[in-house]
């Protein structure tokens, strides 16, 4: 998957996400899931896989030095 989005998207970076800080987020955060009711909670998870992620991304990965300056 990543070798096909990198042809796919040249100069974009590809940021994968653990389920796992996704599902800490919506805890700490008190956001609930409620998959009977309807699928929107599809589309919630994707929009909460990106802003996980590009925190991520940014804080931990690619400003690395600049997060243990602080």
């Amino acid at each position: 998957a990543t070798t096909l989005l990198r042809r796919l998207y040249p100069g974009v970076d590809v940021v994968f996400v653990k389920a796992e800080n996704v599902t800490d987020f919506r805890h700490d955060n008190d956001f609930i899931k409620v998959r009977s009711l309807n699928h929107h909670h599809h589309a919630k998870d994707a929009y909460l896989n990106i802003v996980v992620g590009n925190v991520y991304h940014e804080r931990f990965t690619r400003n690395f030095r600049a997060f243990f300056k602080k």
